[in-house]
């Protein structure tokens, strides 16, 4: 029973920082890639080629994540890179 609801916790917890943070499939893509790729910057024509998304909506994506904290502007024109704000999203995320 206890670990059913921690189950049910975690799901709760989950849609709730979806709800808040995440916009789209396309954004919800682009933080499993950056956070799964930490060390490297991406462009959106990366991201799209990887993903197999429209290069326009990786693009639109990373500056939506970009305002809402989780990317950053890359050391590269044009790129961006997984970057959390504060240790309490990243622990989240």
């Amino acid at each position: 029973m206890l670990a059913s609801r921690r189950a049910s916790y975690e799901r709760e917890e989950l849609q709730r920082f979806l709800f808040e943070h995440v916009e789209s499939y396309e954004e919800l893509e682009l933080v499993v890639l950056l956070r799964r790729e930490r060390e490297r910057d991406w462009s959106p024509e990366q991201a799209a080629a990887e993903l197999r998304l429209p290069a326009a909506s990786c693009l639109a994506g990373f500056e939506g994540l970009e305002q809402r904290g989780i990317v950053a502007k890359g050391a590269f024109s044009g790129t961006f890179r997984y970057a959390p704000c504060s240790v309490e999203l990243a622990a989240r995320l």
